[in-house]
């Protein structure tokens, strides 16, 4: 199954498998299908999925191979399973019978094409096509038609982002349960020139207040759409908004934004008070932050801002050159961030990836993160954040703070980094505090991690930005963090980097089976104020015992 574990791989340019023994992949190839648009592929699906579902373990993908066309005639594919995150990459084309070859042509009414049914925790993604042949089906009486291109019956808590690949021909894509609002239909222009904000503003309060469970707005392929700064708010009588970004969406240079002038809490896009939001696509979203970058930091807005958005997935999308950060997350709770790119040159100022603050049970995972600062910061109010599966650099790496500043009391905890590669950046695993701050990090994990070339590979700073001459009165407590199985190399001969507070030490520092070298000099390592354990860990730590 080679050809599998290159899904992420190929995208992000990953160092790692992404098919092993704990996210195994089962090409449909490798069941005898076909692909060539002819020959009958249903068997062959549903012995792939069969063996995926039955897989005892969290997560297991369903691959469907680019550069197929897989014709599948009526299929099921039932739950539950014992897996529990079942993945379907769909990148090639999955086609549907004739209507000749659909029962003799004689569907019933409550006939589906394809079904997923009694499955929870799945994700359907891909670049694929989903054709249902609905030219042989057009001119029978609706009720005569088998439904939509697939439906999902009895599903949880799913990811659900079909949607990126293209359905195409369905019987009824697109009709009242689930209504299409194209901003071409609302007068946008899409010639990289014209402003398109009311055109997109218009699509966005049509959909917002349909009256169904699903609608969709598109933002569709071969266009670029110049949109000043906007909101979209809620709160929305639709209860899953989805967007489907396929166009790029570019921001107004510095002129055309109120006069060149921009106030510290601009955002060029932001959604508020929106629930069960996904936002999808193959687009592009692109801040044209080299307008702004000779600015200082205040006078430059965001890109992108997620605020009092709750249930909420953001995947595949690639995000460039973005004013100031790229993705800010506040005060949300349950969101995804899932296989985006977004990039940015190493000296461009302030460029974070994505922010966090004041939100909880925030998942970031298979993305790629190269900008001028933190690929991923977390700040206070946050916690249960998960980050997995994430290439990041150039950039500051990934920081838990700064917090504390100018004595505000902050508290991050239960924050856990496992699987992230770290490539040319100043930072690895960060956390970062000022003198004087009151509050706690803790509950912190970064776990099997890979450094090559970093400069700070592991740190804890309890005195970011300090004034060397200060009398140290205060600082956030940071407890229980772990730090285990990382590896690589180093641009500094101080490897690791334990700076933490006379007045509160850090406790509970664990470090395990970490091997780092300094490609300069012999590696060594800094430990102030630190308590805590360390087990086969080169450089030797020797404050933690």
């Amino acid at each position: 199954m080679v050809q599998g574990k290159a899904i992420v791989a190929n995208r992000y340019g990953f160092k790692k498998s992404f098919g092993n023994d704990d996210n195994p992949v089962f090409n449909v190839m490798d069941y005898r299908a076909i692909g060539d648009g002819i020959a009958e592929d249903y068997q062959d699906f549903l012995d792939a999925w069969t063996t995926m579902c039955n897989t005892a373990g969290t997560n297991a993908i369903l691959f469907v191979p680019k550069g197929k066309t897989f014709l599948v005639s009526r299929i099921s594919f039932i739950g539950t399973c014992t897996v529990q995150k079942p993945f379907k990459q769909v990148d090639g084309d999955i086609v549907a019978p004739t209507r000749d070859g659909w029962n003799g042509g004689n569907p019933r009414p409550t006939d589906t094409w394809i079904t997923f049914n009694n499955m929870n925790g799945l994700t359907i993604n891909g670049s694929g096509r989903i054709d249902g042949r609905g030219s042989d089906w057009w001119d029978l009486p609706d009720k005569d038609r088998p439904s939509e291109f697939f439906r999902i019956i009895w599903v949880i808590y799913c990811s659900l982002s079909i949607i990126q690949g293209k359905a195409i021909g369905a019987s009824r894509y697109g009709n009242d349960e689930n209504p299409v609002f194209n901003v071409m239909d609302h007068s946008a222009i899409g010639d990289g020139i014209a402003d398109d904000y009311q055109a997109f503003l218009d699509a966005w309060t049509t959909m917002c207040n349909t009256a169904a469970t699903n609608a969709i707005l598109v933002v569709p392929k071969g266009k670029t759409f110049v949109v000043s700064r906007i909101s979209f708010n809620g709160t929305c009588t639709v209860q899953k908004p989805f967007i489907q970004v396929d166009g790029d969406i570019v921001a107004p240079t510095r002129e055309g934004w109120s006069g060149g002038k921009s106030r510290p809490t601009d955002t060029w896009i932001t959604f508020n008070n929106v629930n069960g939001l996904t936002i999808n696509g193959s687009g592009r979203i692109d801040g044209r932050g080299s307008y702004w970058w000779d600015l200082h930091d205040k006078n430059r807005p965001s890109a992108l801002r997620l605020e009092n958005c709750n249930d909420c997935q953001l995947s595949w999308l690639t995000h460039v050159n973005s004013q100031r950060n790229h993705i800010s997350i506040s005060d949300c709770n349950n969101v995804v961030i899932s296989h985006v790119n977004i990039i940015a040159p190493e000296d461009s100022p302030n460029t974070d990836g994505i922010d966090i603050s004041l939100s909880q049970n925030i998942r970031i995972e298979h993305s790629s993160i190269g900008t001028g600062d933190d690929c991923v910061a977390i700040n206070g109010g946050c916690k249960f954040i998960n980050i997995t599966d994430v290439n990041c650099g150039p950039g500051h790496g990934i920081s838990i703070g700064s917090l504390g500043k100018n004595g505000k009391e902050e508290t991050v905890e239960e924050v856990h980094v496992h699987s992230v590669i770290f490539s040319g950046t100043m930072n690895g695993a960060r956390i970062k505090t000022w003198e004087g701050g009151r509050g706690f990090a803790r509950k912190i994990s970064f776990d099997q991690i890979i450094v090559s070339e970093v400069y700070n590979p592991i740190v804890i700073d309890q005195h970011y930005f300090s004034d060397q001459s200060s009398v140290e009165a205060s600082a956030v407590a940071i407890s229980d963090v772990t730090f285990n199985g990382i590896s690589g190399t180093s641009t500094n001969d101080i490897v690791i980097n334990l700076n933490c507070s006379a007045v509160i030490p850090c406790t509970s520092i664990s470090m395990s089976n970490i091997n780092i070298q300094s490609t300069n000099s012999v590696a060594s390592s800094n430990c102030e104020n630190a308590r805590g354990t360390v087990i086969e860990t080169s450089p030797d730590v020797p404050c933690l015992t």
